[in-house]
């Protein structure tokens, strides 16, 4: 759903009439239950922004045993939906263990500010945004986390065939993983 607010600027700069359109894209949170085969974790799909008005009361409701979060589809985190997660981890934690796979950028920026997230999870893999050095196309690629090296890949662009660079400071985008136990 898309919000526009316009307001008219008053004051000193009344004779130009200046209008302010501010838009605010928010898609709701929402989340899909995979296939439950016996003995396998509960595969969930998370979409969507974490904010104020994500519910994962249902989402609790539904898992009874280890869960596996697919997080690529989670587009914004803001510091309302930040406590939800931890609230819903917590929630969650006893019936565990649980992962996350795919950890999408929003996710992993908030993982990296809040270390007591990271304990009550094990993130198995992050999706991370290349950039093509050539003709600056870009590329997100799953990169695991299951080694104790991190070793991102060397993709080649899609485009030209050029190679392609990591577009994010890996120290600050990986922090998250000095705090796992």
């Amino acid at each position: 759903m898309a919000v526009c607010w316009n307001l008219a600027w008053s004051g000193i700069l009344d004779k130009y009439k200046v209008t302010v359109v501010l838009r605010r894209y928010s898609k709701p949170f929402r989340w899909h239950l995979g296939s439950v085969e016996p003995g396998q974790p509960l595969d969930i799909e998370l979409y969507g922004c974490l904010d104020e008005s994500a519910d994962f009361d249902p989402l609790v409701a539904e898992i009874a045993g280890p869960a596996r979060l697919d997080a690529c589809g989670l587009e914004r985190v803001n510091s309302l939906g930040a406590g939800k997660w931890f609230r819903f981890m917590q929630a969650i934690n006893h019936r565990g263990p649980h992962c996350v796979v795919k950890c999408s950028p929003a996710l992993v920026r908030v993982l990296g500010m809040l270390p007591a997230l990271v304990r009550l999870v094990r993130v198995d893999s992050v999706m991370a945004a290349f950039v093509c050095l050539q003709c600056e196309s870009e590329r997100s690629l799953e990169v695991s986390l299951h080694s104790e090296k991190l070793d991102l890949p060397q993709p080649r662009c899609s485009q030209c065939g050029s190679g392609m660079r990591f577009d994010e400071n890996p120290d600050s985008y990986f922090r998250f993983l000095r705090f796992r136990t």
